[in-house]
């Protein structure tokens, strides 16, 4: 018999590791904001908050018109310029709609209130 050690990728250790340690650092932040005024850890994360909003919106643009574009220019070998126009057009249709359905019900949330506000006695203020 042959010994044979089948190694995991030590990413996936890592990875794991980072979300335990994550989960553990979210439990310990909400014990400390639930002890008293912690106006500084509010600031903090709200800060924290708005910078990776930032960061998924600044990412957004580029990976949806790569996307898009890969999408229509992999079509080429389909049978002519006249059916990549037919699915070109039909993609970006489909794009535009359910970019339209997604505005729709983001609006639709702010209109009906403040989302990400909870109710009175629910702030970590």
């Amino acid at each position: 018999m042959s010994d044979t050690h089948i190694q995991r990728p030590r990413r996936n250790t890592v990875f794991g590791v980072a979300v335990l340690g994550g989960l553990v650092l979210g439990a310990v932040l909400g014990f400390i904001a639930k002890q008293g005024d912690v106006s500084w850890l509010a600031t903090t994360l709200s800060r924290i908050g708005d910078i990776f909003v930032s960061l998924v919106q600044f990412t957004i643009i580029p990976l949806v018109f790569t996307a898009i574009v890969v999408g229509i220019t992999s079509l080429r070998g389909l049978g002519g310029p006249r059916t990549v126009a037919q699915l070109g057009g039909r993609t970006l249709l489909w794009f535009a709609v359910t970019s339209l359905i997604a505005v729709c019900i983001g609006a639709t949330d702010r209109a009906r209130g403040q989302p990400g506000q909870r109710g009175p006695g629910h702030a970590v203020r």
